[in-house]
């Protein structure tokens, strides 16, 4: 996690008299929340926008669709219909030496420190410079962004992240397909390999992979486990069966003409060989006992909702 390069109080970016006036008392101004003299840098507003703002560098700006410049965005196009609420504290906040009080801004999704943006219609995706992932692009509907260092959503009793509730969009559009939730660590959606769409003959390079579903997979790894089970189980079956039929065969005599003589066991059945390969099969036989309960245990642990290695989340659950 990067760290804060900045200093709690920095008064660098003032001009040189207010720096001079304010050095002195630095340390005391701001107390409880008190008024500070800081570095705030000048909006560049446009006609249509409604400001409101205080000296610390925190706007409210009630517009249109506007992700930079005045020309940007559909606002900047002349669009209708592309109302918008931008949110933001911070402007120039990461850019290096942080906000100046002496130059005019626009709206920058990256360089302002926390954003709350809302647009009747925008492109939302663009404006915050995402990948495509599997949901795709929005364009030219309506979209929230949200942008800071940290980003917490919290409720004090249930989150749900749902998609499809209604049968148009914002823009009159029918939404005939379901869109998908994508959860993209690093906003790089390139790091998984070709993968094979077999039902459809097609490929898809960058493709994101799907959420397991924690009640089938482990409904199907308890029945991998159970057929691996009943393998074990006959191959122990097998094993003994074949001990008994190797011991009645070292003790198999029987006569042979023209004499009532009694034929001695073959030399490959000799004690030596017999107990070779009796050991053999006892070995095999407690391999197979010691498989039985390490499935037993693995099911006990991973597959089932009281173990302690369960392998599905206990509170959070998808489609």
């Amino acid at each position: 996690m990067a760290r804060s390069e900045r200093p709690a109080k920095d008064i660098e970016n003032l001009p040189k008299e207010t720096r001079d006036i304010i050095k002195e008392n630095v340390n005391y101004q701001g107390i409880n929340a008190s008024n500070v003299v800081e570095a705030v840098p000048k909006y560049n507003r446009a006609r249509g926008e409604k400001v409101i703002k205080n000296k610390n560098n925190a706007w409210i700006v009630l517009g249109r669709d506007r992700p930079s410049t005045k020309v940007s965005g559909y606002g900047g196009h002349g669009g209708t219909q592309c109302a918008s609420i931008d949110i933001v504290t911070g402007r120039m906040s990461s850019v290096k030496g942080g906000p100046k009080s002496d130059i005019f801004v626009a709206p920058n999704f990256k360089s302002d420190a926390a954003r709350i943006y809302i647009s009747q219609k925008t492109d939302i995706d663009k404006n915050f410079d995402l990948v495509e992932g599997g949901v795709g692009m929005s364009k030219a509907k309506s979209g929230i962004g949200i942008k800071a260092d940290a980003v917490r959503i919290m409720a004090r009793e249930g989150i749900k992240l749902v998609t499809q509730t209604d049968k148009y969009n914002s823009q009159g559009g029918k939404v005939k397909s379901t869109s998908g939730i994508d959860l993209i660590a690093g906003n790089d959606d390139s790091r998984q390999t070709v993968r094979s769409i077999k039902w459809t003959g097609l490929e898809k390079i960058n493709f994101l992979q799907p959420l397991v579903k924690g009640d089938n997979l482990t409904e199907a790894l308890t029945e991998v486990s159970k057929q691996i089970g009943d393998l074990a189980t006959r191959f122990d079956q097998f094993c003994k069966a074949q001990m008994r039929y190797n011991t009645a065969l070292q003790a198999h005599t029987h006569t042979v003409p023209p004499l009532p003589a009694v034929a001695i066991p073959s030399v490959e059945l000799v004690p030596s060989f017999l107990l070779t390969n009796i050991q053999q099969f006892t070995n095999a036989i407690y391999t197979s006992w010691g498989q039985s309960k390490n499935l037993s245990a693995f099911r006990k642990d991973y597959l089932n909702e009281y173990g302690d290695r369960w392998i599905c989340s206990r509170y959070n659950r998808t489609t």
